[in-house]
């Protein structure tokens, strides 16, 4: 399994890289965070009920979980993704021939080939660990969204006294076995700032955490997500919001 390090210690190009070679052989991911797979999948779910969508994209699609709730609510769906491995995996979810169409780009967001204001739908959940420059990455989301579109964004809280709890973990564990990748904490209110400077307005916030460093080896993930559920609640009732370190933020494009 991979070890992350932060803060940052690669060059841009090369930790893309290390981040896309990291992925093509998944299953340390989808294992170790299938409880936090699930709680976001069920967000998404949950900040989209009743809507249907004419254009999804799917940021760092993983292996499809969080788009598979909006797939009878969408004419069609990108799945993105710089993993090839998660793209296949994809691709053998939900296979050809049935709606919605599924088009795949095996490409980081920045350098991808996509039509400005086409999308009604964005999701970028699990990603803003490995971007870089907040600011730029945050402008194209706006970019890539239709008028009144919205964009469903995770970040962890890089203040969050259970960031740097496991960013001292880390560092104890890197100092033992080197890490493969770097990721990059950012602070919640800079994510906001940046993103509402675009334009877009927040609308809704879940917050909450999927474990400590240690715990979270120490308990099958189906108890993980019990706790999950039992400490923070869902959407409509999100208890204990100052123990979270994890934020999905519902935002629209006016």
């Amino acid at each position: 399994m991979p070890t992350l390090t932060s803060p940052e210690t690669a060059p841009a190009a090369a930790n893309a890289r290390d981040i896309a070679e990291s992925f093509e052989a998944p299953e340390w991911y989808l294992n170790r965070f299938a409880a936090n797979i699930r709680v976001r999948a069920e967000t998404v779910a949950t900040l989209t009920a009743g809507l249907a969508f004419a254009r999804v994209l799917d940021i760092g699609c993983g292996d499809g979980s969080l788009a598979r709730p909006l797939m009878a609510r969408t004419g069609e769906i990108t799945f993105l993704d710089r993993s090839a491995a998660m793209l296949e995996r994809v691709a053998q979810r939900f296979g050809p021939g049935q709606p919605p169409v599924i088009r795949y780009v095996n490409s980081g967001f920045m350098e991808a080939a996509l039509p400005s204001e086409s999308f009604d739908l964005v999701l970028c959940l699990g990603v803003l660990a490995y971007v870089r420059e907040l600011d730029p990455f945050v402008a194209r989301l706006h970019a890539v969204l239709k008028p009144g579109g919205r964009l469903l964004l995770e970040c962890t809280e890089a203040d969050h006294f259970l960031s740097r709890l496991d960013r001292a973990y880390q560092g104890v564990t890197t100092a033992i076995r080197p890490g493969l990748f770097t990721t990059h904490p950012h602070r919640a209110r800079e994510v906001v700032r940046a993103t509402e400077a675009t334009g877009l307005r927040l609308g809704s916030i879940f917050r909450y955490a999927y474990g400590l460093p240690v715990l979270s080896r120490l308990l099958s993930q189906p108890r993980t997500y019990r706790l999950i559920r039992r400490l923070y609640g869902t959407v409509a009732d999100n208890r204990h919001r100052s123990l979270g370190n994890q934020l999905i933020l519902g935002f629209q494009r006016p």
